[in-house]
């Protein structure tokens, strides 16, 4: 689903290679490579076809950003594909990148917006609530297990709430990765891994190097510093 480096050069992607190639030849898949407020590239297209997925690509291995988010994925069912839904998602110094689909009426949608927009727009508001909490990736556990239990208390007409809230999220400044998925999920499909090296950490669902790689557990959020230092929240 994805991966994420910290240090000169951070990429998240969504899907491995294999999962990209099909992902991308069906209806719903778009892709966007953004660096803090700097976008590389945004297109609601298949990023197969689309020669501006490649030199994005090009261009931020040639720049090294500290930070870089690149997300590819298939819309949600009943999503339109647009530019507005494309992802990675930004609002003021922060972007973000979801994988998974909220049902609850409590996330309802407006005028053909993603559900992954109004999760994004719910995190930040709650995020900027809980300022007396402290340290930044405490006010994310927090708000992300607030926003959970509305979900799970919320399920829509036909008794579903989500399949997974799992996401990147960044300030330009750290990093933020969630795993969290409905343990009715299969959990072979929502996975999240982590590989630590001395200049980098890299998450991803798919295990593309070799190495060391540890399982993040279901409702656990790591927390990657401009240091690379790394702390493993619980969130729940």
């Amino acid at each position: 689903m994805m991966c994420c480096e910290n240090s000169d050069y951070s990429w998240t992607k969504e899907t491995s290679h294999e999962e990209r190639h099909q992902a991308t030849k069906t209806a719903g898949a778009s892709h966007a490579t953004l660096m803090a407020l700097k976008e590389l590239g945004r297109q609601p297209t298949s990023a197969i076809t689309d020669d501006l997925y490649v030199t994005a690509s090009n261009e931020a291995a040639r720049i090294k950003p500290k930070i870089l988010i690149a997300h590819l994925r298939k819309a949600s069912p009943g999503i339109g594909i647009s530019l507005e839904n494309t992802q990675p998602l930004r609002r003021d110094s922060w972007s973000f990148a979801h994988n998974g689909t909220v049902w609850s009426p409590s996330f309802r949608r407006k005028n053909g917006q993603s559900d992954s927009i109004v999760f994004f727009e719910k995190l930040l508001d709650s995020i900027q609530t809980k300022s007396d909490l402290g340290k930044m990736h405490e006010r994310i556990a927090n708000s992300v297990m607030q926003l959970r239990k509305s979900i799970l208390d919320n399920p829509d007409s036909n008794g579903k709430t989500y399949t997974s809230i799992t996401f990147i999220l960044s300030d330009g400044k750290s990093l933020y990765v969630l795993r969290d998925f409905n343990e009715e999920q299969d959990e072979n499909y929502y996975t999240m891994y982590c590989l630590q090296s001395t200049d980098c950490v890299l998450f991803c669902q798919q295990q593309i190097t070799p190495g060391d790689w540890k399982s993040l557990d279901n409702r656990s959020m790591a927390a990657v510093g401009p240091r690379k230092d790394l702390e493993i929240v619980r969130c729940q």
